[in-house]
């Protein structure tokens, strides 16, 4: 494996790597915006903790998350040199590495291998979203919001059901699955009856 890549996760590069490079280790808040539509990115950014969305309105003013990143995620669209589409916001308390574009432009090409490392993380994540596309279409509401507590509950040491406490509310979980506040609402109280959650006093346990 290439000195630069992390060893735990393929898709990331080493966080001594970037530091060498120029990177600097940020800390964002829950709900802070990271980035806002329509401006050009001037940093490559790589998620160490927690996680963080982009998410746009729809023409009724409705919030739409259109991706989750996590701890391992990094981001590219800053090689394309357009106006970022959407708003990256903060879903939990996010620890990111934040490097200059100049600095990263200099980087990849400074480090062999790396070029061809980011095409081929990009390519494996235009694939993984066509067929997130394909399936998407067939994906009750119950499936999309257990997706999304998987997603949330990955990295967690205990993996024992009803271990781990959802720090999002029910319209913070609608709009990420996709669905309406009324259709989470009665698909949550249905998973709770299939005892695929447990809800005590609104906190809710995956």
């Amino acid at each position: 494996m290439s000195t630069f890549i992390n060893s735990k996760y393929n898709s990331m590069i080493d966080e001594k790597c970037l530091r060498s490079h120029g990177a600097v280790l940020r800390i964002f808040n829950r709900d802070t915006f990271l980035f806002n539509k329509g401006s050009e990115l001037e940093y490559h950014f790589q998620i160490v903790s927690g996680l963080a969305k982009f998410v746009r309105e729809d023409q009724e003013g409705h919030r739409i998350t259109c991706q989750i990143l996590g701890s391992g995620d990094a981001n590219y669209l800053i090689l394309a040199g357009l106006p970022l589409p959407f708003d990256m916001v903060a879903i939990t308390d996010c620890t990111v590495l934040m490097m200059p574009k100049d600095d990263f432009l200099s980087m990849i090409m400074s480090e062999e291998g790396m070029l061809r490392h980011i095409m081929k993380y990009i390519s494996e994540l235009m694939y993984i979203q066509m067929e997130r596309n394909r399936k998407e279409f067939n994906k009750s509401p119950s499936d999309r919001i257990t997706e999304l507590f998987q997603f949330l509950k990955y990295e967690e040491t205990d993996q024992e059901i009803f271990s781990f406490e959802i720090n999002l509310n029910v319209h913070e979980i609608a709009e990420i699955s996709g669905i309406s506040l009324e259709i989470c609402i009665d698909t949550l109280k249905k998973m709770k009856e299939h005892g695929s959650v447990k809800i005590l006093n609104a906190r809710i346990l995956f």
